[in-house]
């Protein structure tokens, strides 16, 4: 049943979201709540020293590892597991370049979130890895609207 629900929701998919399908009313909640902050946050950002940073972006870590050890979440390196198609895209090219893809499963369901192992480092994130030098930028690279009209 669950199967069947998420095809005829891919099926019902906007040109823009494709196979990486989003709920279209909490996108356009979340969007005009970014237009209300992103100005300010952008400020805020721009003066936020380059530790505070560092410390907000090891809350997966810690969270993820966290849940890990207290053995409510595990990492897989199951590929078929891929959230979407884009992911599973995401997750052959790191296969092809050596670089160990492991996705987050809380309890048994598999999250859109992912680690990857590099020789010298180990990345989180949420979908898609996105350099930080895109972050800072003012752009909502995750927004497929706006990253198919500036691509």
């Amino acid at each position: 049943m669950e199967k069947t629900d998420q095809t005829s929701q891919l099926s019902q998919a906007c040109s823009y979201c494709g196979e990486a399908p989003v709920n279209h009313k909490l996108q356009y909640f979340e969007n005009v709540v970014n237009t209300l902050f992103d100005s300010w946050m952008a400020v805020t950002l721009k003066y936020t020293p380059k530790a505070i940073k560092e410390i907000v972006d090891w809350v997966p870590v810690g969270l993820f590892n966290g849940l890990n050890a207290l053995g409510l979440a595990h990492f897989s390196t199951d590929i078929t597991k891929a959230h979407s198609f884009r992911s599973q895209v995401i997750w052959e090219e790191a296969n092809r370049r050596g670089i160990v893809m492991e996705q987050v499963i809380v309890g048994k369901r598999p999250l859109e979130w992912y680690r990857a192992r590099l020789p010298n480092k180990t990345i989180y994130f949420e979908s898609i890895p996105i350099q930080s030098e895109f972050l800072d930028g003012g752009i909502d690279w995750d927004n497929k609207i706006i990253l198919k009209k500036k691509l």
